[in-house]
């Protein structure tokens, strides 16, 4: 079990991050949402704190800042992004899949959840100035959603396979592993890019990951990027 102090030392990158957005003018509130969604893409695979850190400049960091904020609109209010308006262009330069607002729209619930779970849980510690120097142990008293654990996060980089090909392509190396499938809904002529996957058991997850962060798998001629959904 880690001590507080081990957990301020080890999320020493997050309370930095922090403390920059406070100083840029940005209220205590936000901020922490702010953090809290940026530690939520960390948890899948999306590295924002890291150039975060090296970024010197803070008019940069005042885009994603900017992007952070349609997304909290998208998660926290269920706003619905405008089709002429999807881009995040700062945000999505990290991920190696295309990531605009359709995906936090699409998964706005779940990521949500995974906010909360950051807010409840180690959040205690990173926004706390008072936890600087105590030798205590950490519990997190605070479990993801165990659905969210089992799910995998989907993006179609050119076609979109049928649920039916998902299906048949993890049977073939996993057996019968997929709970459920969920494909983006898209109004007509728009193609669909993100999707989600249930699978049977969080332990086969971690199998099918292997330590990996993302994978990339051709399914039916499509190549389509995978993440691990809950926080870890």
């Amino acid at each position: 079990m880690p001590t507080i102090r081990e957990m301020i030392s080890f999320h020493n990158l997050e309370r930095q991050i922090y403390g920059r957005l406070v100083s840029l003018g940005n209220p205590i509130t936000t901020s922490r949402s702010i953090l809290a969604l940026w530690m939520y893409l960390q948890f899948i695979g999306v590295d924002l704190l890291t150039y975060i850190r090296d970024c010197r400049e803070d008019s940069v960091i005042e885009h994603f800042i900017s992007e952070a904020g349609s997304i909290l609109q998208i998660v926290r209010a269920g706003v619905r992004p405008m089709r002429e308006r999807l881009g995040i262009p700062y945000t999505g330069s990290m991920a190696v899949e295309q990531l605009n607002l359709r995906f936090f729209y699409f998964n706005k619930d779940a990521i949500a959840r995974g906010m909360d779970y950051i807010l409840d849980g180690i959040g205690t510690i990173i926004f706390n100035p008072d936890m600087n120097d105590s030798g205590g142990l950490y519990y997190n008293r605070v479990a993801p959603n165990a659905v969210d654990c089992k799910t995998l996060l989907i993006a179609f980089h050119d076609s979109v396979p049928r649920k039916e090909d998902i299906l048949e392509f993890f049977g073939r190396r996993w057996g019968h592993c997929i709970e459920d499938v969920t494909i983006e809904q898209t109004p007509r002529g728009v193609k669909p890019v993100y999707g989600r996957i249930v699978i049977t058991s969080e332990a086969l997850v971690e199998a099918i990951f292997n330590n990996r962060p993302v994978l990339s798998m051709e399914i039916n001629g499509s190549t389509t990027t995978v993440r691990k959904f809950a926080p870890n």
